[in-house]
């Protein structure tokens, strides 16, 4: 058969068909190799890939959606702003009519004062002309005159300083006077009394020296012999009389020594006694002169207060305005109190943080420290400062360090040290491209709006040195936005212009995408 095949020519055939078949069987095996990889490790794969796809899909429409969102609001915050902006267009409009009306009403006023101011130059021409020099010499004379009621007014205080002094002192020595004249009286009374006690001692020891006198004659009789008893009757023995007059004598002798030491202590007394009251008579002449002598300087004080012209009417209104101003004082003190209470960042309080510490280390908050030259700046500069108005400023860290650590702070608190701020200054030539932008009177470095001391200017500098101050939303979007200058800047009422925020240019273009 083989033979056959030969000898036709199909053999050949035959082994190309057996060879096309190796082939196809190797296709086949590749194939399923490749359907087995396809669907063990390709598909899976291609349908992780598609679901991965779908979500980043989903992932850039929401993205989308929220950039075209985000365009959307800028957009209509920029509509609002238009708005807002032709609102304030035609307010300022109004305001520049009101005050085109203002200014005429001001020029008719000046030239009315200017006619009035012409008129009073010429009647005082006219009133030079007809007084001279006699008005030179009245001004002169009034001058004098202001002068010495000044003088007088003065004088008038003084003396009646003076005179209240002297009352106070007048009755002071009426007082001690009317002791002195009590004291006086009874001194008077205990010296009659005295005086009394001495006569009755006088009358005794005479009625003593005389019965002395007796029993010495009784004694003498004795010695005779020829005593006899006081009724006369029959005469008692010498012996009995003898002892009996002895001790008469001695009685007598001990009563006369008793009367003569009382009579020499009586007799001190009184001379003591009339010491003293020649002391008080004294003294009292000499404080009755020095009475008199102060009723007599009242009298002249009195005579010069009336030549004065002194009002007591008007002194009694002036102590009422006093005490009306005393009162307005502790009010205004206690709304000071309630507004430091009911704002208590606008103070610092602090304990010592070690002995014997020095406050002047600490300088007090920004808010205390720096001054609005003028009120109209006063919102801009508070927007400006923001939290930073309530920032403490103090000299060094290390001060800042210890009141943190033991200075018992009874609220969070922010410190300044000077020492370790960057002081931060708008560049001149800033200031003067944004006057020039804004216009002249439009646009000032807030720095320059500030009152403060040279010891915290770098306080001041690292608050305020980097911002603009503008009078109105179209000044602010000059200075903050142009190309050379891109600082913040604040309107008077407060609105922010920064040049970190979005600029006009991407509102108008998201609004425009919107469109």
């Amino acid at each position: 058969l083989s033979l056959l095949e030969e000898a036709a020519g199909t053999k050949l055939y035959e082994t190309k068909k057996e060879q096309a078949q190796k082939t196809i069987e190797k296709k086949d095996f590749k194939l399923r190799e490749i359907e087995s990889l396809l669907a063990s490790e390709i598909l899976p794969t291609l349908t992780k890939l598609r679901k991965e796809r779908h979500v980043y899909q989903e992932y850039q429409q929401v993205c989308r959606e929220v950039e075209f969102l985000q365009h959307f609001t800028v957009a209509y915050r920029y509509y609002c702003y238009e708005q807002t902006k032709e609102k304030a267009d035609i307010e300022v409009v109004e305001a520049r009519e009101k005050t085109a009306l203002l200014q005429e009403e001001q020029q008719q006023a000046q030239k009315q004062l200017s006619a009035l101011s012409e008129e009073a130059d010429r009647l005082c021409r006219e009133r030079d002309e007809q007084s001279g020099r006699g008005l030179e010499e009245r001004e002169e004379l009034h001058k004098a005159a202001l002068q010495e009621e000044a003088l007088a007014q003065s004088a008038l205080v003084a003396a009646a300083d003076a005179v209240k002094a002297e009352e106070k002192r007048m009755r002071e020595l009426d007082k001690a006077l009317l002791a002195r004249q009590k004291a006086l009286a009874g001194k008077e009374k205990d010296f009659e009394r005295v005086r009394d006690s001495f006569q009755e001692l006088e009358q005794r020891m005479a009625a003593a020296e005389a019965e002395m006198a007796a029993a010495e004659k009784h004694l003498q009789a004795v010695s005779s012999g020829l005593a006899a008893n006081e009724e006369g009757g029959e005469a008692a023995s010498l012996e009995m009389q003898l002892c009996t007059t002895r001790n008469e004598i001695s009685e007598a002798e001990s009563r006369i020594k008793r009367s003569e030491l009382k009579s020499r202590h009586l007799q001190s007394e009184i001379k003591e006694k009339r010491s003293q009251l020649g002391r008080m008579q004294s003294s009292a002449s000499t404080e009755q002169k020095q009475l008199d002598n102060y009723k007599r300087s009242v009298a002249h004080l009195e005579k010069q207060l009336a030549e004065t012209g002194f009002d007591e009417a008007a002194e009694q209104r002036l102590l009422e305005r006093q005490s009306a101003l005393q009162r307005e004082l502790h009010e205004t003190g206690r709304h000071l109190e309630e507004f430091q209470s009911a704002n208590p960042r606008l103070g610092f309080d602090y304990t010592d943080p070690e002995p014997r510490f020095d406050r002047r280390r600490v300088l007090g908050p920004v808010c205390q420290l720096l001054e609005a030259v003028d009120e109209k700046f006063a919102v801009a500069l508070e927007v400006t400062a923001g939290a930073k108005l309530f920032n403490v400023v103090v000299d060094t860290e290390a001060t800042a360090k210890l009141l943190l650590q033991r200075g018992q702070l009874r609220q969070k608190t922010t410190f300044i040290p000077l020492n370790k701020i960057s002081a931060r200054c708008l560049p001149k030539h800033q200031a003067d491209l944004a006057v020039q932008v804004a216009g002249q009177g439009r646009a000032y470095p807030a720095l320059d709006l500030v009152r403060r001391d040279k010891s915290v200017e770098a306080a001041a500098q690292f608050v305020f040195g980097a911002s603009f101050v503008v009078q109105d939303d179209e000044a602010g979007r000059k200075v903050a936005f142009h190309r050379d200058i891109r600082r913040r800047a604040v309107t008077l009422e407060g609105e922010v212009y920064s040049p970190r925020a979005l600029s006009p240019a991407v509102f108008a273009a998201a609004a425009s995408r919107r469109c």
